[in-house]
């Protein structure tokens, strides 16, 4: 990965913009680091005034701005974004735009403190794992997990209330729904079991059960489940998967 360009801080407005410009027509990513301010309209209306920014501008146009600290942008353009460079008074000045959405940007530098520009070759695509999904095929690999005795009768089953991740009976043949989160529940996903139990209690006069699989409950989601009358099973899905491996492999140890 060369650093195709690098400039130290304090260069003249003129020079970062030839070289902003030279690099984006050269199809490179850029990393800008600035006092700036920042204007936007589209999604929403802001306005940013003056302090130190990472800017990173994509090959595809996407622009993210960064302030010290946090995980995510305060500000950001979406792909296919056309970005502009100029000088005003002085100052370099980014004008992003993206006319199908009618969003803009602008971005007014009043300080460079550096830029660097490089070529990126990238052509992975992510492989994700341990998504609600990949849990709910956990689950339905191995129903016991759930409860002893419990067997399934469909996943995924429509209702009015919505899509019941797990259905199936309990050891007594009471009908059991069963709702998956793969990260802390909250008391969304206890109501919507509960809106899932209520549902099928119309239709049958058999005793149903409403069980929340996660890996762990808020203090108002643990209140709602008591009240309702619904059971919480915790179980962690990335550590169930490990748990899997361990047992596949243990075929193959001899003892």
């Amino acid at each position: 990965m060369p650093v195709i360009g690098t400039l130290p801080p304090g260069i003249p407005a003129e020079e970062a913009a030839g070289t902003l410009l030279e690099a984006m027509s050269a199809g490179r990513t850029i990393f800008l680091v600035c006092r700036c301010e920042i204007d936007y309209s589209g999604r929403a209306r802001s306005y940013l005034g003056p302090g130190e920014r990472m800017i990173i501008l994509k090959e595809d146009g996407t622009v993210i701005i960064h302030q010290k600290a946090g995980r995510n942008p305060v500000n950001w353009m979406p792909p296919k974004t056309r970005s502009q460079f100029r000088v005003e008074n002085g100052k370099l000045v980014m004008a992003c735009t993206k006319q199908r959405e009618r969003e803009t940007m602008k971005v007014v530098v009043s300080e460079v403190k550096g830029i660097e520009t490089f070529h990126l070759e990238d052509y992975e695509r992510i492989e994700l794992h341990g998504t609600e999904k990949d849990f709910v095929r956990e689950l339905i690999k191995d129903p016991s997990l759930i409860e002893r005795g419990f067997r399934l009768t469909k996943n995924e089953r429509l209702i009015v209330a919505g899509s019941i991740d797990i259905s199936g009976v309990d050891a007594e043949g009471n009908p059991v729904v069963v709702e998956v989160k793969r990260s802390r529940a909250g008391p969304q996903e206890v109501i919507q079991l509960q809106r899932y139990v209520e549902n099928l209690r119309r239709k049958t006069d058999d005793r149903v059960r409403g069980i929340l699989v996660s890996p762990s409950t808020s203090s108002k989601a643990r209140r709602l489940l008591v009240e309702y009358g619904l059971e919480h099973r915790r179980i962690h899905p990335l550590r169930l998967k490990r748990k899997r491996k361990q047992s596949d492999l243990s075929g193959f140890v001899q003892v």
